[in-house]
Formats: structure tokens, C-alpha cells, sequence
């Protein structure tokens, strides 16, 4: 009843007893808005309930909010979120949905209700820094778009993937300066699903009067609660104090390696500074200690992280990688062939260990 695009449906099984049932289809815009409306209603009715339901139906709803914009009266869809943000605060997936009819569909509306969608967004949208911080953050980048941008189809180079990224780092000066908004940005994204929360966490780092200490205090905050850290988030953290200064980002990440909550990121999060020589003598270590496994290194490569190293600064971790047999080699060649993206000349030393991964039929351990 919420489908407002084109559907269709496999018929026969509704063939029952003598009589073929037949599909019911709008005569009138009235109709349609009356099938549309009445699903609203009612999944509204459960939303402001105590239904056990009612986080699914809000669901629901979000997911429909901007086909309905275009489909029913600006005026019903309206109502319906306002009375749910009255019931439950903040909707975030609905200033998402809002933010994408505006992109992508206002251009090809009436003016007026371009400008009554608009409006709505800037009724929906919070004014605490924290509350957009949340809100930038959340999806992914490129994902949530300036308001007062057009998708343009004959230009989809166009788009402007930094918008939210942009928000949320000029945010981070607004809180970073604020004892109880840090604090209240900490509770909120340390442990959150946030997929765009790195450019925000690094910028606070950046602009942090002690980044080891805000880290610690990150990292005490995941360590109080149940759910997963965000990688990302610490990850950030770590990024923006290397920007600083590259030996206080080797302070976070030992603080890291002690946490029960980031220890097993610990890799991935090493990787979120510049990597140096020092730091894949680290990585030896963990391995040698077995506080990590071979799997869990090949993110050092990720985004050409290991190319402003040399052949021989590399070799060591290729080397103890080696030692751990086919799990180990695996690694190796992924990270071989990371580092050697965009056609780079091969040098000899990792030459040399992929012949022999690639020659051998068992896990031989090699060495320069």
C-alpha cells in the first residue's frame, strides 16, 4: 500500500473456488492517495503506540517517505512525521529520505512543492552541533547532500561526495571547544554504526588540546559499553594525532593493544597513521606474540599504504608472514600486489619472495 513506483505481481494463485479474483486498480488520483493514505494512518497509529511493532513500522514508513512526496499530497506526509517526531524526537531516516527527494527528485516538480519539501527539511533538521554531527556521519560519503543542490543527469560527475564530510569537520571546532558536547559526541559515536565518522574523529584530533588524552577518553567510553567500537571513529583519532605528531599516534595505538575493546583492531588501526618502519616492526612483534593473526595485516596495504616504503623496509613483515605458512602467504601476495598497483616496476627482494610462494608446493618458510 506504500508502493508508489511501478509493481507488479504473479498471478493464478489467487484462482479460488469458480470465479477469478480480480486485481483492484485507482480510477482517481483520489484513489491512489485514499490506498497510500490509509497505509500511513495506520502504520503511524502503531509507530506512537507502545506496539511492539512500532520501531518496524517507523521503518517502514522512512523507507516509503520519499516516493510518497511525489505521490499523495505534500500536506498528509507532512502531518504524519511531524506527529512521529512529537512522539519519538529526532527521525533521522526521515531527514535522509528528505534530503534525497530534494537531490534527486525536486527538479522535476512543481516549484511550489520543491519549496514546501525544502522547507520541511529545515523544520526537521536539529540545531545542536552534536545532533548534526550524528547526523553527517551516519551514512555513507556521498550519501547525504547540500539541500540546495540538483542531481543533474547530464553531469553525474558532478556530484558532490564531501558535503557531509565538509559538515562534520566544521562541527568539530564547535565541539571540540565544548567540555559537555565532547563528551556527548564521545557517547554517541564511539561504539555507533556511523560509516562517515573518520573525517570528524581525525579533525577533532587535529584540533584537541591533548589527542592521546581525548583518545583515552574515547577509548574508556567503548570500554563501558557492550556493543563493538567504531573502528573508523578510533581510527580517525589516530590519523588526525599523527598529523601532529607521528610518536604521540604511537602512544594511542599501545593504548589500543591494552584495550580488550580494540585489541583485535589493532592492526587496522596502526594503519590509520603513515605507516613507518617502526611501525611494521610492531606488526612483527604482534605476529611473532601470536596477538595477531596473518589475516588481519593485509589492511596495512589498503589504500597504497605501504607505498611510500621501500622493498627492504617491507621485507621484514613479509619475512615473519612467511613464517605462518600458507595463511601467511596469502597475505604476502595480497600485499605484493597492493603495493605494485599502477603498474610499479617489481623490485627484486619481493620478486624473489613471490617466485617462491608461487613455486613451492608447501608452506616453506623463506628469508632474504
Amino acid at each position: 500500500m506504500l508502493q508508489t513506483h511501478h509493481f507488479t505481481r504473479v498471478g493464478g494463485s489467487d484462482e479460488i473456488g469458480s470465479e477469478r479474483l480480480e486485481d483492484w486498480s485507482p480510477k482517481t488520483y483520489g484513489n491512489a492517495w485514499d490506498l497510500h493514505g490509509a497505509a500511513i494512518n495506520r502504520l503511524a497509529e502503531i509507530v506512537v503506540s507502545d506496539d511492539e511493532f512500532a520501531e518496524q513500522a517507523r521503518r517502514l514508513l522512512s523507507s516509503h517517505i520519499r516516493g510518497l512526496l511525489s505521490a499523495v499530497p505534500f500536506e498528509e506526509v507532512k502531518v504524519m512525521i511531524e506527529r512521529i517526531v512529537a512522539h519519538a524526537g529526532i527521525w533521522i531516516e526521515a531527514i535522509q529520505a528528505v534530503n534525497n527527494w530534494l537531490y534527486f527528485d525536486r527538479r522535476k516538480t512543481p516549484k511550489e512543492l520543491g519549496q514546501k519539501v525544502r522547507a520541511l527539511f529545515d523544520q526537521l533538521m536539529p540545531t545542536h552541533p552534536v545532533d548534526l554531527v550524528v547526523i553527517y556521519t551516519r551514512g555513507w560519503q556521498g550519501g547525504f547532500d547540500d539541500p540546495d543542490a540538483d542531481f543533474d543527469p547530464d553531469d553525474p560527475g558532478g556530484h558532490d561526495y564531501e558535503y557531509a564530510t565538509r559538515e562534520s569537520c566544521r562541527l568539530a571546532a564547535t565541539v571540540v571547544r565544548d567540555a559537555t558536547m565532547l563528551d556527548s559526541a564521545l557517547d554517541r559515536l564511539v561504539t555507533s554504526d556511523a560509516r562517515n565518522v573518520f573525517p570528524f574523529s581525525r579533525r577533532l584530533a587535529e584540533l584537541a588540546g591533548d589527542p592521546v588524552q581525548l583518545f583515552i577518553k574515547a577509548l574508556r567510553a567503548a570500554e563501558a559499553r557492550s556493543e563493538p567500537a567504531n573502528r573508523q571513529f578510533f581510527g580517525g583519532l589516530i590519523s588526525g594525532t599523527d598529523q601532529r605528531d607521528p610518536r604521540r599516534a604511537r602512544d594511542c595505538i599501545r593504548a589500543a593493544l591494552l584495550s580488550p575493546k580494540l585489541k583485535n583492531d589493532a592492526i587496522s588501526l596502526i594503519g590509520s597513521s603513515k605507516l613507518q618502519p617502526e611501525d611494521l616492526r610492531l606488526v612483527v612483534s604482534l605476529l611473532q606474540s601470536g596477538d595477531v593473526e596473518p589475516w588481519q595485516c593485509a589492511p596495512l596495504s589498503y589504500g597504497r599504504g605501504l607505498d611510500h616504503l621501500s622493498a627492504d623496509q617491507i621485507m621484514p613483515l613479509l619475512d615473519e608472514l612467511g613464517r605462518h605458512g600458507p595463511a601467511g602467504h596469502w597475505v604476502t601476495i595480497h600485499m605484493i600486489s597492493m603495493y605494485l598497483y599502477g603498474g610499479k616496476p617489481l623490485p627484486k627482494p619481493l620478486a624473489d619472495v613471490a617466485y617462491l610462494i608461487m613455486s613451492s608446493s608447501k608452506a616453506t618458510i623463506w628469508s632474504k
